[in-house]
């Protein structure tokens, strides 16, 4: 039985707080709230502060440093 996640399940690492990228680039991005499904974000860039909403599957956690 593997005990990874496959692409199809929702990351569980992504939590309020944490720090995201999505998949395809951009910027670092703060987790504010999660859903089952989705991941409400906030960034600031140029002074000013942004906020989206992702699918969770489309974001990845940024270790720290990065």
């Amino acid at each position: 039985m593997d005990s990874g996640s496959s692409r199809d399940e929702e990351p569980t690492d992504i939590v309020p707080g944490a720090h995201v990228r999505a998949n395809d680039g951009g910027p670092v991005m703060t987790v504010t709230g999660v859903t089952r499904s989705l991941a409400f974000c906030s960034w600031e860039e140029a002074g000013n502060v942004h906020h989206a909403t992702f699918a969770r599957l489309t974001l990845r956690v940024v270790p720290a440093g990065e």
